[in-house]
């Protein structure tokens, strides 16, 4: 398995934090091997394409360019038997051409640190996250009043920069770029109350924030803050059952403000070393302060496998989240990745996705949407540390304010350098 690929299968792990106590306490009895000093792994890469249908607009609106993307991370690991510190750095900018478009420009900080104890484990994840945001929707040029809103996208017409659907969805107005920022906090803990019993406890703080642009079109900053309560048994070495209540409070600039309360009971089976599944399910209930109330069913699934030549992952999930434009909605998420090493030299990836969105409490359908996206790329290590492949995607949408349909096709070059990761 080349180094690309383990990096971008260890996306997975910055992201399982907001799967919910099972996944995060999960990834803290996983192997991690110690080391005495502090570990740095840089990463770059160099994209280059064109897509059909940049902006993912609608039928007989297609727009086509150019994109170059250069993106770097950098990561930071010190690994103790008993402690462990990752910290993540990651930059994108992404420049178009034969299209009127800005460039496109991300930034991402992570951050995990825990300290397992004989009876205790504590720690804390917390990430910073900018995005440049298309915004495509409908304003009153002369007034600048907000006059409907549709999905936002990020800039290169992807709901995301990584391997899920921003969760965050977002709703907005105008042809014009914008920025928006995210900041997530969570300190948790575990106590260890007998050899097969466990009790965790997670803070959550979401803080959501955009630049004038957005703000002018309509764009609602907002703050949600949750705590979550985990009981999890070990029924036997490979089986572990639990139950969690999670509660938490969203506020806004529109006063659309909104209490949520999770009820879920979860099953963790580890298959072997290498491969596991998750399941948790439950009711979500929601209820506004202007007592508009809605009912829905959590779901969340996880399966995970590698052998010494593949790795294959699949997530699904359907969950309620707050939106851009204050609004509460009910997204239903899938999505999977498989990488094969076909020689030593060669390597195959297939990745897709998909979601759907509905408005749960506003009864505002005008931004759901249905998207589907699709992945293949070959790839061929030209050394230990070089990487060159080609890429094709496919891009689909189906949005309720949009009676067209909206297909995209895109071919990318990309050239990465990878040294060997330490850990």
């Amino acid at each position: 398995m080349t180094n690309r690929t383990t990096n971008q299968f260890a996306s997975a792990e910055r992201r399982s934090y907001r799967l919910g106590l099972p996944a995060l306490m999960a990834s803290l009895t996983l192997a991690q091997p110690a080391c005495a000093a502090w570990d740095v792994y840089p990463l770059a890469s160099l994209e280059a394409g064109y897509s059909d249908n940049v902006q993912l607009r609608s039928k007989g609106t297609e727009e086509g360019g150019n994109s170059i993307t250069a993106e770097g991370s950098l990561v930071v690991r010190n690994a103790q038997e008993t402690s462990n510190t990752t910290l993540e750095l990651t930059g994108k900018q992404t420049h178009f051409s034969s299209i009127n478009l800005d460039d496109a420009t991300s930034a991402t900080l992570f951050l995990h640190s825990f300290k397992r104890g004989e009876r205790v484990t504590y720690g804390a994840v917390a990430s910073f996250d900018s995005q440049t945001l298309l915004r495509n929707g409908v304003v009153d040029l002369r007034t600048g009043e907000f006059l409907g809103s549709t999905d936002a996208i990020l800039q290169d017409g992807s709901l995301s920069s990584d391997i899920s659907p921003d969760p965050n969805l977002d709703y907005g107005v105008v042809e014009e770029s914008s920025q928006r920022s995210q900041i997530y906090i969570a300190p948790y803990s575990r106590f260890t109350l007998s050899e097969r019993t466990n009790l965790d406890f997670t803070a959550e703080y979401t803080g959501t924030r955009y630049d004038n642009k957005a703000r002018a079109s309509g764009m609602i900053e907002r703050d949600t803050v949750a705590g979550t309560a985990q009981l999890s048994y070990q029924l036997t070495e490979r089986n572990r059952i639990s139950t969690s209540v999670r509660a938490g409070r969203t506020t806004s600039e529109n006063e659309f403000d909104f209490d949520q309360v999770n009820l879920l009971l979860g099953w963790n089976r580890t298959i072997s070393p290498n491969s596991y599944w998750l399941v948790e399910g439950g009711i979500g209930r929601a209820e506004t302060d202007e007592n508009l109330k809605a009912t829905t069913t959590i779901v969340r699934a996880e399966y995970s496998t590698r052998t010494p030549r593949s790795r294959f992952r699949a997530f699904a999930e359907r969950n309620t989240y707050p939106a851009g434009q204050g609004d509460l909605v009910v997204a239903d998420r899938v999505e999977a990745q498989f990488r094969h090493q076909l020689t030593e030299r060669w390597d195959w990836r297939l990745i897709g996705r998909g979601e759907k969105t509905n408005s749960d409490l506003s009864g505002n359908n005008s931004g759901n949407y249905k998207y589907l996206e699709g992945e293949t790329s070959l790839a061929y290590q030209l050394s230990p540390n070089w990487e060159i492949s080609g890429k094709y995607r496919f891009r689909w949408r189906d949005r309720n304010s949009d009676p067209e349909k909206a297909t995209g096709h895109a071919a990318y070059v990309v050239i990465t350098y990878a040294p060997r990761r330490p850990f």
